[in-house]
């Protein structure tokens, strides 16, 4: 991936956690494609998100954002659960 469309990337997660002062990292490893969706969906309604993102992105986004202790918690597959 290039380094202009990762910095778009970042922008990006950079709005969507502007304000997030509270989330939850979960593991979706072994949830069908289904249960995902419907766990997706039920948190939706409730104006929770889901997103997947890579660790690294992620990691960069939310130290810029003045959350660096959530880097270190980015480890293997993970969701990030906001609302």
């Amino acid at each position: 991936m290039s380094k202009k469309l990762k910095g778009i990337m970042e922008r990006e997660l950079g709005s969507a956690f502007e304000g997030v002062n509270e989330l939850v990292l979960v593991s979706l490893r072994g949830v069908d494609g289904n249960d995902n969706n419907q766990f997706r969906g039920e948190l939706l309604a409730k104006d929770i998100h889901v997103k997947v993102v890579k660790n690294s992105l992620a990691g960069r986004t939310f130290e810029r954002l003045g959350m660096p202790d959530v880097k270190q918690l980015l480890t293997g597959p993970c969701a990030i659960v906001y609302g």
